[in-house]
């Protein structure tokens, strides 16, 4: 009886805490994606300023003296180096996100696999003959704890 109350008790706290973390994933999910999104359309559309300031950098070349155009190129070499890494970031950040999301649902299965184990067994310790009174079938009873028992340190560790 014992375990059977701790086997409750475990699986009720399983219950909240998945009913809590499908919550909170999802939310974090949600607003994660949203984001993403959101940083990648503001990227989208500022390419054409990038693209205009760089033909604007070319054009304003056309008018200097040989003596100027090198600030110009380090100028477009600098937008071109610092947008190129703001779309880096953005790429690694989508890459972590739905890293992210494979952590998350691996975590789901384990605690789904945790929910049947424990329906299993408690369904299992239900279902057992009171305690007997003969030798043979006290052995086989102490035969089917054993088992129980090695089960349960198995999925312990």
């Amino acid at each position: 009886m014992p375990f059977t109350l701790a086997a409750l008790v475990f699986f009720c706290f399983i219950e909240d805490l998945t009913k809590r973390h499908v919550n909170v994933r999802l939310v974090a999910k949600l607003c994660a994606a949203c984001l993403l999104q959101d940083i990648q359309k503001a990227l989208a559309t500022k390419e054409p300023e990038v693209s205009s300031c760089r033909e604007m950098g070319d054009n304003l070349k056309k008018y200097l003296i040989d003596d100027e155009k090198p600030k110009v190129d380090q100028a477009l070499s600098e937008v071109d180096e610092k947008w190129n890494s703001l779309q880096a970031e953005v790429d690694k950040l989508a890459k972590k996100l739905f890293s992210s999301q494979e952590r998350v649902e691996s975590f789901q299965l384990e605690v789904n696999e945790l929910k049947t184990w424990l329906t299993d067994t408690e369904g299992t310790l239900s279902n057992m003959d009171p305690v007997g009174v003969e030798p043979e079938r006290v052995k086989q009873q102490l035969g089917d704890q054993a088992v129980s028992s090695l089960a349960l340190r198995t999925r312990l560790h």
